[in-house]
């Protein structure tokens, strides 16, 4: 905040402006007076007085007599006019009227033609008012959603039946855009109020804008600010001609009218590395099939490939390491393990079968599952247990328990022995077998730098006293490309306090054929001054290094192998603000080439950028 300052007394007010040349703010009150103040701060003196509220004229806004009865002149809505020589008014209780500030003088009061009313009074309560940038007219919405504009001077007004609810005009007052409560945006040029442009959307439409070259329209419903870029604002750009010809022209072209629908959120994406194509699933149980290969026919494309009967929400998905066997989540327990069948030259469709469906009871919540390399195994992370079912006889064929206290365990498929789980430890990375969950290697981690802190495991409830925070420590595990694995550890001392470690781990360190494997591994950790900017990893490329979001959500990269000092953080592009959801972010998925995928109303956005990586 660079300045403040408390209304006058008993003051609400209606609107505000700043003045042509930015040293003063006017606002216009309820108490129907006009009031500026300076915004530069106070020479310092004896006779210096600090900045205070002044009225502009007392005569403003008297002597109002548009009707000829006593009633109470409460203002229902105020405007200032781009220069600050006028201003408008509306009432409840009697028409808008509009003044000259300097000299303080009413100009004139607007009644609608009779031909127009809809009750029998002259005049009608005006909703919204909106001074033209450029000429002396209002564009205004009347009570019940007629739109006009109207001149005080030459009292000349044009009126159009469009049942708006809220109004905008861009920066040159060429056109204007109106919504309503059903979420109808239409788009009109100014001049002859020709419509250009009609979108649908569901949901009420709270307000309105343009972006400052007209070329966008922004809109709030609900929560969310969507954003627009109509082709009739482009072409409207591109055009060399004057604007009452390119009005003339693209008025009489037909309108463009879109529908855009709302589409069931995203809550699950699986990565098959070995492919150019990856599985999501939404809120409403549909699974798809999307491709990001430019080279084929369906890249960034997506096929439907089921709906689950129940229509719940499928909480996660899982490829085997074939890439033939996919296993879907959902909220009701339910895990169905599908045969899934690429497009081929005999079939061009994607073609699933069912292989089996296991059911389990869920204490506590079901957390990560995984599928090994040819579908005949799952692993399943739930609140109690861990365990492996066999898919072809829907039993559990091993079982260990979670221990209350211990340290946080993240697990994930061994990248090269498909016989091995990984399970990763704040200090330890430990193998279990998949057939028995015995534990037949470990490697306790070691540290490149002194001065990263090591990540400290959860503390008993015991530590500490009734009512104080205890602390917590989470891992969140990522496998980009074959050659590294990242390990991100918070750890929560507090309510507000937490520490964040950043760890990558070459994998062919964590071999479990060598003769030297198990006993440590040296992990690349990150410089303070870089994991201070770390606030969501997503992987680590070759010669590029880990790449992550930073906390104003640029996408970064920092070549952590390297063995130079001056290695830098590079940054690439930054996510657009409608894209910050945190649902959509923890998502967010980067891929072997480089490529990032991310969720965004219904469907996954492919991005490129300089860290794709050429013929992968």
């Amino acid at each position: 905040m660079v300045w403040q300052k408390p209304n006058p007394p008993r003051c609400r007010a209606m609107t505000i402006a700043f003045s042509p040349d930015d040293n003063k703010l006017f606002l216009g009150a309820e108490d129907r007076q006009i009031w500026t103040i300076s915004l530069h701060k106070p020479t310092s003196g004896l006779n210096k007085l600090p900045t205070a509220w002044s009225l502009v004229d007392e005569e403003l806004f008297k002597d109002d007599d548009a009707i000829d009865r006593t009633v109470a002149l409460v203002p229902w809505r105020m405007a200032f006019d781009a220069d600050l020589k006028h201003i408008a008014v509306s009432y409840r209780g009697s028409p808008m009227a509009v003044w000259s500030i300097e000299p303080p003088e009413l100009i004139n009061h607007c009644f609608r033609q009779q031909s127009d009313l809809e009750i029998g009074n002259g005049w009608t309560v005006v909703d919204q008012i909106q001074w033209q940038p450029h000429t002396e007219e209002i564009l205004g919405l009347y009570q019940g959603g007629h739109v006009f504009k109207w001149h005080p001077y030459d009292n000349i007004q044009q009126e159009l039946k469009v049942g708006a609810s809220i109004i905008a005009c861009n920066p040159e007052g060429t056109l204007f855009v109106t919504g309503d409560h059903v979420g109808t945006i239409k788009l009109f040029h100014y001049e002859d109020f020709s419509i250009i442009y009609h979108l649908s959307f569901d949901g009420s439409v709270r307000d309105l804008a343009f972006s400052p070259d007209s070329k966008r329209l922004f809109d709030i419903r609900g929560q969310s600010c969507n954003v627009w870029e109509p082709n009739a604002l482009i072409r409207l750009d591109e055009t060399d001609e004057p604007t009452s010809e390119v009005g003339s022209e693209v008025g009489s072209a037909p309108i463009s009218e879109i529908v855009a629908d709302i589409r069931d959120p995203i809550t699950a994406l699986a990565v098959h590395s070995g492919g150019h194509y990856h599985a999501v699933g939404n809120d409403c149980g549909v699974i798809s099939i999307i491709g990001t290969d430019p080279k084929t026919k369906d890249g960034n494309g997506a096929v439907e490939l089921l709906t689950s009967p129940s229509m719940m929400t499928v909480t996660d998905l899982n490829w085997s390491q074939d890439g033939n066997h996919l296993a879907c989540g959902f909220l009701t327990g339910v895990i169905d393990i599908l045969s899934v069948v690429p497009p081929s030259k005999e079939n061009p469709d994607w073609g699933h079968k069912p292989i089996s469906q296991i059911k389990m009871e869920i204490d506590g919540g079901m957390g990560k599952f995984l599928l090994n390399h040819d579908g005949t195994l799952l692993f399943v992370e739930k609140g109690s247990s861990v365990d492996v079912w066999s898919v072809e006889s829907q039993t559990i064929i091993a079982s260990q328990a979670k221990t209350r206290f211990g340290p946080p365990r993240q697990w994930m498929k061994h990248p090269t022995d498909p016989s091995v789980l990984l399970a990763f430890e704040p200090d330890t990375i430990k193998a279990y077998s998949w057939t028995g969950l015995e534990e037949v290697l470990s490697w306790d981690i070691e540290r490149t730098s002194t001065s990263v802190e090591s990540p400290v495991a959860t503390q008993t409830s015991g530590d500490k006293p009734n009512g104080e925070f205890k602390d917590e420590t989470t891992l969140v595990i990522k496998s980009s490309a074959a050659q590294h694995i990242l390990m991100h550890s918070t750890h929560k001392t507090s309510q507000t306090s937490h520490t964040k470690v950043t760890q990558i781990f070459d994998t062919s360190r964590i071999s479990t054929r060598s003769p030297s494997a198990g006993t440590t591994i040296t992990a690349i950790t990150i410089p303070p001054e870089v994991q201070s900017q770390v606030e969501i990893p997503l992987g680590v490329l070759p010669r590029k290094g880990l790449v992550f979001l930073d906390k104003e959500y640029w996408m970064c990269s920092y070549n952590a192998m390297s063995r130079s000092k001056n290695e830098k953080v590079v940054r690439h592009f930054f996510m657009p603000k409608d894209w910050l959801n945190m649902d959509c972010l923890r998502l967010c998925t980067l891929l072997g080439n480089g490529l990032v995928m991310m969720p965004k109303n219904g469907e996954v956005a492919v991005l490129t950028s300089a860290l794709v990586i050429p013929g992968r």
